[in-house]
């Protein structure tokens, strides 16, 4: 077997429902996804990953005085600052625009 045939073999193995069964009025069936162009299957290695990514993520825009919204105001409140409504709104969509996603 090939390099290219072990890597396929790889990911027919790691999709995720691939053995899935339905009940139908005909009897129990193998399911069959048919739209692998539109978002095609999950794949258990690539979701491990990503469960070890998201597990240190948080969420810092957070309301009600905790994450990284709650230590602005309160740094605000030490310093005696204000930001005013405008520059309060534009902050906002900057951190949207660079840390959102």
């Amino acid at each position: 077997m090939n390099q290219t045939d072990r890597f396929w073999s790889l990911v027919r193995q790691n999709i995720i429902g691939r053995d899935a069964v339905i009940r139908t009025p005909f009897g129990e069936r193998r399911a069959t996804y048919a739209d692998y162009t539109a978002s095609g299957r999950g794949l258990r290695f690539i979701e491990r990953y990503l469960d070890r990514l998201l597990e240190p993520y948080g969420n810092t825009h957070t309301e009600g005085g905790t994450g990284t919204t709650g230590a602005v105001h309160r740094l605000q409140q030490i310093l005696g600052l204000h930001l005013p409504p405008a520059g309060s709104d534009m902050h906002r969509k900057l951190c949207e625009r660079w840390f959102a996603g």
